[in-house]
């Protein structure tokens, strides 16, 4: 309903304005630039509110339909953990069956579903094990950003970092440089003695 509102709105100051060109003898140019920029922002603006109203009212229908499929997914498991606890009591009564005394039956579906947890609990401590829940990078590189804006004198950690990763190639920079101008003052060396002996 408010994205109607605000069409209506801006239907009827899109009249007021095509009134007001009309008051100026339908000349266009009559207009002022002022009034064109101004034109352009409301309308601009209003297109977007248009759109953020939309993007709204479709993320609240994909909300509420995400809310449904996840409410399903709870009662899902909700019925198959039920049914987990059957299945075991069947599971402990067949061994009855074969032969078993009840508590020796029950005794072993429980030690079952104790080696069954004890190996899913480790294999869950190894994976949270390896998981680095601090922003290692982003520190890093927040850290670097605030040094770089501090004075010059305050950097030297900043400065052997830099140093130390880009060392290599200014080296390298520069032994290439200083071969090629060896190279080309031997070439100019030998072009003058090969002029003098002309």
């Amino acid at each position: 309903m408010s994205t109607s509102y605000t069409e209506q709105e801006h239907d009827a100051r899109r009249a007021d304005r095509d009134r007001e060109a009309r008051n100026y003898d339908s000349d266009t140019t009559a207009r002022t630039i002022g009034q064109l920029v101004a034109d352009a922002t409301q309308d601009v603006s209003s297109i977007m509110r248009n759109e953020i109203q939309l993007a709204k009212a479709e993320v609240k229908t994909d909300v509420a339909k995400a809310g449904k499929g996840i409410g399903m997914f709870a009662g899902a498991g909700v019925f198959a953990f039920l049914a987990l606890i059957l299945l075991l009591i069947a599971a402990a009564y067949g061994l009855i069956a074969l032969g078993l005394a009840p508590w020796l039956s029950f005794l072993i579906v429980a030690i079952v579903l104790l080696v069954v947890a004890g190996i899913l609990a480790m294999v869950g401590k190894k994976a949270l094990s390896t998981v680095n829940v601090k922003p290692e990078r982003t520190i890093r590189n927040a850290q670097e950003t605030v040094e770089a804006l501090k004075p010059n004198t305050s950097r030297p950690a900043v400065t052997e970092q830099r140093t130390a990763a880009y060392g290599s190639a200014r080296e390298t920079t520069s032994r290439e440089a200083t071969s090629t101008y060896a190279t080309t003052d031997a070439t100019d060396t030998r072009s003058e003695a090969s002029a003098t002996r002309a």
